[in-house]
């Protein structure tokens, strides 16, 4: 079973809103620490599911974590060791692609904020209409699911 993945820069917007220009923590906040408790209770859910014992699945996890750690700390200074890394003349053409994305996604909203590009009075308030619409849209599906049920 997949784990359950919300994409970074759709948890920016709502972190920004609580920490204003606080960039580091904006990162942390948002694509390590949400990720991995999702994950982690992603885990938690399944194994409920199939009937191993919370005890168990919570060690395993811990173990997890920690062969994780050592195994992407391994592989991160092995990619970094390449010469020229990141760069137009790497060898292999090895790139980093999410470094600039990772970069403009917490200037743009750590920096900004939230509060002035949605905030009321402001070029994008509109848009926020949306989100009572899709709300009324899903609700509005369930009913005529519901009544067509009972038919």
């Amino acid at each position: 079973m997949p784990h359950l993945h919300f994409p970074c820069h759709r948890r920016r917007p709502l972190c920004g809103h609580c920490i204003h220009a606080s960039l580091l923590v904006i990162c942390i906040l948002t694509c390590l620490a949400v990720y991995q408790a999702l994950a982690f209770s992603s885990d938690l859910k399944l194994a409920h599911y199939i009937k191993i014992p919370p005890y168990h699945a919570f060690y395993m996890q811990l173990w997890a974590t920690l062969i994780y750690s050592f195994v992407s700390s391994g592989v991160f200074n092995l990619a970094m060791s390449f010469k020229n890394v990141c760069t137009p003349q790497a060898a292999f053409k090895f790139s980093c692609p999410n470094q600039r994305t990772f970069f403009t996604s917490a200037i743009f909203w750590g920096t900004l904020s939230p509060n002035r590009l949605f905030g009321p009075g402001r070029r994008y308030n509109w848009m926020l209409i949306g989100f009572p619409i899709g709300v009324g849209m899903v609700l509005g599906e369930y009913t005529v699911m519901e009544s067509r049920a009972r038919i």
